[in-house]
C-alpha cells in the first residue's frame, strides 16, 4: 500500500492535469501500470452542454431492491502513456458515467489527455508522430510501443486536428513528404512553417 506522499509524488511525475495516481501496480514483462482518478467532481454534458455533478447510478430506473445496491457506473480503461526510462506506463482510469441535470441523458466524463474512442494518450500520439517524421511507421511500431494501426489512426487524428487551424502571419512554408511504411509507395505529405509542424 502506497503513502500519501508516495502517490502524490507519482501524480507530480505523471503531470497530467486533473487528475491524481491513486495506486501503481509493477508487472513483469508489462511495466508500470497507475490507477488514476478525475479530480473533478462534474463533468460537461456531451449532448447538451451542461455542466452536471450528479453520477449515473447504476440500478436507479429499476424496481427499488435495496439502496445498498446503487453504485455508480463506470467504464474501466487502460490507456498507453509515455515511457518513464525503460519501463512502460499504463493508465488504469474510470471514466465516470453522470446524468445530465438538463437533458437527463447520461454521459461518460470527457478525459482531457486522451480522444475519445483512442487507447493512448494524446502526448503519446505528439511523441509518436515526432518519431515517424524522423522515421517511418514500420520502424516506430518495431519498438513496441504502439502498432502500425494505433499510428496510421494518429497520423488520421493530427491531419483531421491540424486541418481545421488556419495559419495566421504565415511567411514560409516548407512541403516534404515521408514513407508511410518504405517500399510500400504509401507517403504522407507535411507541411513545415518556420515555427513547426502545421498540417499533414
Amino acid at each position: 500500500m502506497l503513502t500519501k506522499k508516495e502517490l502524490k509524488l507519482l501524480t507530480e511525475v505523471l503531470n497530467l492535469e486533473g487528475v491524481k495516481v491513486s495506486d501503481k501496480h509493477q508487472h513483469k514483462g508489462i511495466g508500470i501500470i497507475l490507477k488514476i482518478e478525475s479530480v473533478a467532481k462534474e463533468s460537461i454534458c456531451n449532448i447538451c452542454g451542461a455542466k452536471s455533478d450528479r453520477l449515473h447510478l447504476l440500478g436507479a430506473t429499476h424496481a427499488p431492491p435495496l439502496s445498498a445496491w446503487l453504485h455508480p457506473q463506470n467504464h474501466q480503461q487502460i490507456i498507453k502513456d509515455l515511457d518513464w526510462g525503460e519501463q512502460a506506463v499504463f493508465l488504469e482510469t474510470n471514466r465516470r458515467q453522470f446524468k445530465c441535470e438538463k437533458c437527463k441523458k447520461p454521459f461518460s466524463e470527457e478525459l482531457e489527455f486522451v480522444k475519445e474512442r483512442r487507447k493512448y494518450t494524446k502526448r503519446l500520439a505528439a511523441k509518436t508522430i515526432e518519431e515517424v517524421l524522423a522515421d517511418d511507421i514500420r520502424s516506430v511500431a518495431k519498438k513496441g510501443r504502439v502498432t502500425e494501426k494505433e499510428i496510421e489512426r494518429m497520423l488520421k487524428d493530427a491531419s483531421k486536428d491540424l486541418s481545421k487551424v488556419k495559419p495566421i502571419g504565415l511567411k514560409r512554408l516548407g512541403i516534404d513528404e515521408i514513407a508511410l511504411i518504405k517500399g510500400q509507395g504509401k507517403y504522407c505529405a507535411v507541411l513545415m512553417e518556420k515555427n513547426g509542424l502545421m498540417g499533414y
